[in-house]
């Protein structure tokens, strides 16, 4: 069994992600395939250096996408999907 499974997903352009624990690990896997489907994603970190460089190495695999470190916008820990929420809420307000 690979694991790296071939998971489809489909054209995400225009659309947005928060994408909680993607500073590394799976969260980080899970934040590329959100890029690379054409999503804004958008990773709240408590370690705003590990943020970085997952931000680099997600724009390094997909060029051009918009994806950014929401330490500066979110709440220094989102714990669960549920406090993510309001982080996703405050970035449309943002970017409005």
């Amino acid at each position: 069994m690979s694991r790296t499974p071939d998971i489809t997903v489909p054209d995400l352009t225009g659309k947005r992600a928060v994408a909680t624990g993607a500073s590394d690990g799976i969260g980080l896997g899970i934040a590329r395939r959100l890029a690379a489907a054409g999503a804004e994603v958008i990773l709240p970190v408590r370690n705003p250096r590990k943020g970085q460089a997952a931000i680099a190495a997600i724009r390094e695999q997909t060029p051009g996408r918009p994806c950014r470190c929401g330490s500066s916008t979110c709440p220094a820990s989102t714990p669960s999907p549920r406090s993510a929420r309001p982080c996703g809420a405050k970035a449309a307000r943002s970017t409005s």
